[in-house]
């Protein structure tokens, strides 16, 4: 579930959800926060939250404790599994905030030969997999996992 005041980006954005529904095979709904902010605010939390002292295009923070989880294998997102973290009012389980710096993201787009919107979509896409369990600075292994999964929400292999 996402609500955004832009429509077009609403609906890229929900494309990008359902595809990331679709290859991981999840069920049940839902709920996360998406805050869009500048270069100077992302660097304050990622100082606070990673104590890396610069600015970085994506900062997720998991709500849930859950381990990163093979396509098909997560638990169905209901009120029964996730009790604690249902929110009944939106029939829907909250797996926390992504925050995405527009400034940042932009920079690494002419750097990485792709548009601003392509990064913006990969962005979405691995903020989602953090919350999901998923991370690619543990080891070797889970970061290659991680970028499959990237690659295979976004259609790029």
């Amino acid at each position: 579930m996402l609500n955004l005041t832009d429509k077009k980006l609403q609906k890229q954005y929900q494309s990008i959800l359902t595809a990331i529904y679709n290859t991981l095979q999840l069920k049940g709904n839902l709920i996360l926060e998406l805050e869009f902010v500048d270069a100077t605010t992302i660097h304050q939390l990622n100082l606070e939250h990673r104590q890396k002292d610069k600015p970085t295009d994506v900062l997720s923070f998991g709500f849930l404790e859950l381990p990163a989880l093979g396509i098909g294998e997560y638990p169905e997102f209901n009120s029964e599994n996730f009790a604690l973290d249902f929110d009944n009012k939106q029939a829907a389980v909250f797996i926390g905030s992504a925050v995405i710096c527009k400034e940042v993201a932009a920079t690494q787009a002419r750097e990485y030969g792709q548009t601003e919107k392509e990064e913006l979509a990969y962005l979405l896409v691995h903020s989602i997999l953090h919350l999901l369990g998923h991370d690619h600075e543990t080891n070797d292994s889970d970061k290659k996992i991680m970028r499959a999964l990237e690659e295979k929400i976004l259609c790029r292999k």
